[in-house]
């Protein structure tokens, strides 16, 4: 049996990766050429519905992995990041209201 944090980490994984695959799918369908995807990935992501995307995101790992190098990470980390952090939610939640508009 699963001890509630796994649960919260399994959640928050699952979170992330639904945001991921939302933003690829955007990327995608506007045609961006910083995805790195040939034409045959790229169709396919553009033509998946968010049921399943969704079901994508049900995974117990996660879809994408940063690419930054060690540095930048630690300064990231170093710098005062709560303003920012908010403006991320703030950012998420219209990109959740977003995709559920297009739902409808």
């Amino acid at each position: 049996m699963m001890r509630p944090a796994d649960l919260h980490l399994l959640d928050a994984i699952h979170e992330v990766n639904l945001m991921y695959l939302t933003v690829l799918q955007r990327m995608a369908k506007e045609g961006s050429e910083r995805l790195g995807l040939n034409e045959h990935v790229r169709a396919w992501l553009e033509s998946c519905s968010q049921d399943d995307l969704g079901h994508l995101a049900r995974k117990s790992m996660l879809l994408c992995s940063m690419s930054l190098s060690g540095e930048a990470i630690l300064a990231a980390l170093a710098q005062d990041v709560t303003g920012t952090l908010a403006g991320l939610r703030c950012k998420r939640r219209q990109a959740e209201a977003s995709v559920l508009a297009e739902a409808r």
